[in-house]
């Protein structure tokens, strides 16, 4: 087994998780960045909304010789040579991690509250072409300050 196939066995050890008002685009943002659509149950691909907690997890991978933000790959962003493809530096496995996608509806708020506890970090998505904020958004937020994330 190559040193790549061991470390994707790794498990995570971080759990990141999204908050923001529905349909903002969590979902979509996690399947961009590992390559899996979080929302699994036939109910919610149906609809084209999150019900229920969806997670997937990535490797993250840094390069030794770029500046932040270019520097950072996901197991899906990173080419197959696993090269820079700015520099063609090896990249270097930092860890792995676990993303967990967050229903945004008012009436899932409880989902929200029980996973912000877990949560090593968040993913805060906010819909740039909306006027103010919307309900949701400040309930997560308010949520996230509240337990400390």
């Amino acid at each position: 087994m190559s040193l790549y196939e061991e470390q994707l066995k790794l498990q995570p050890l971080i759990n990141i998780g999204t908050a923001g008002h529905v349909d903002h685009g969590k979902t979509t943002l996690i399947e961009a960045l590992t390559g899996i659509w979080a929302a699994k149950y036939s109910d919610e691909i149906e609809r084209g909304i999150t019900l229920r907690l969806g997670y997937a997890d990535t490797a993250i991978y840094r390069c030794p010789n770029c500046p932040p933000p270019q520097a950072y790959y996901t197991e899906v962003t990173a080419p197959k040579d696993k090269k820079c493809r700015y520099c063609g530096s090896e990249l270097v496995f930092r860890r792995k991690v676990s993303v967990v996608d967050v229903p945004g509806h008012e009436g899932l708020m409880v989902l929200m509250w029980a996973v912000a506890a877990l949560m090593d970090g968040a993913i805060f998505v906010i819909d740039a072409s909306q006027l103010c904020l919307r309900p949701q958004t400040r309930e997560h937020f308010m949520a996230l300050t509240i337990i400390g994330v």
